[in-house]
């Protein structure tokens, strides 16, 4: 079953991807990892100095990118890929061939047992700068010279990767969010404080930063047991489930929120999962959907309005 091998690849992930520590990530054979959909759209302020067919050149050739790269040295069976979306807005067209853009990254992964599709990983980086040329190929090598474009789209890659694995293995995409740090470390000469510590808290850098840093490695542990041990046990057991993520969600308070409030990871998720967590809850025993409600308005006050649909069902 494609769930099942998507699971077993994950378990497996830091055995087969053991030469990514030891410096060396040359693959067997190239496979399709990510099965990536990237739209191009052009902010009406600049429409009028890029033309549709440049936008859609370049949507063709990040996809080519993500989507003919082997981002792992595990087996991926026809229709296994890694779900994700780009969605890249152009700001500014700077010079011939230098643009400017916000992105959005989404990926997303099967629920065991269902047809619905879980957010992962979602994140809007509102700094993207880089040049193209039509028909310019793209092309990431691990460890080889990146251009502004290679690094944003391997960097990302690496993320959504990392991200799905955790959700499968507890901590199992570490050595995908090393490899993103590879990624950063050469992407540091570059320029732009995106990649760099001396950037804002919400950057390239810091998004990474937490997912690898011991002090929030109980978030990364939280996300697997969420979607292992409640969302894919939902359809056969909904209040099982529901108690397991309300227990995720009370040590996501105590254990990361209130000793790191800063981090950027946290929130990042909260905003993928919000509307997912209202619609988990809005079914089920009273006194767990008050708990639901008590515990989704501390850790994110900004949605109690949203949250507040949780008591309003029967």
């Amino acid at each position: 079953m494609m769930y099942w091998r998507h699971f077993m690849r994950a378990t497996v992930s830091v055995l087969v991807f053991a030469g990514l520590c030891a410096g060396s990530m040359g693959f067997l054979r190239a496979q399709q990892v990510l099965n990536a959909k990237v739209s191009v759209r052009i902010d009406p302020a600049v429409v009028s100095v890029i033309n549709r067919s440049v936008a859609d050149d370049m949507g063709r050739m990040m996809t080519q990118l993500w989507n003919n790269t082997p981002w792992t040295k595990d087996e991926f069976a026809q229709g296994e890929q890694i779900a994700c979306h780009l969605t890249l807005t152009i700001k500014e067209v700077p010079n011939a061939g230098s643009y400017r853009a916000t992105a959005q990254i989404i990926g997303v992964r099967p629920v065991h047992n269902s047809e619905y599709q879980t957010v992962v990983f979602n994140y809007t980086d509102e700094n993207w700068r880089f040049e193209y040329q039509v028909g310019q190929p793209l092309q990431y090598t691990p460890y080889a010279p990146l251009t502004k474009l290679t690094a944003l789209l391997a960097y990302y890659a690496y993320m959504v990767v990392g991200a799905d694995y955790d959700t499968f293995a507890d901590k199992g995409g570490t050595d995908y969010f090393e490899a993103a740090r590879e990624v950063v470390n050469l992407a540091q000469g570059m320029g732009g404080d995106e990649w760099t510590p001396t950037g804002p808290l919400r950057s390239r850098y810091w998004l990474l930063d937490n997912y690898l840093d011991p002090q929030l490695q109980t978030f990364r542990s939280i996300a697997y047991a969420y979607h292992r041990k409640g969302l894919d046990l939902f359809y056969s057991d909904a209040e099982k489930a529901q108690l397991t993520i309300l227990e995720q969600l009370e040590l996501l308070k105590k254990d990361v929120i209130d000793k790191r409030p800063l981090s950027v990871a946290v929130p990042t998720w909260i905003d993928a999962k919000h509307n997912e967590l209202v619609q988990l809850f809005t079914e089920g025993e009273q006194n767990t959907r008050q708990r639901a409600y008590n515990i989704l308005s501390a850790i994110d006050p900004t949605r109690t309005q949203k949250y507040q649909r949780i008591l309003e069902t029967n």
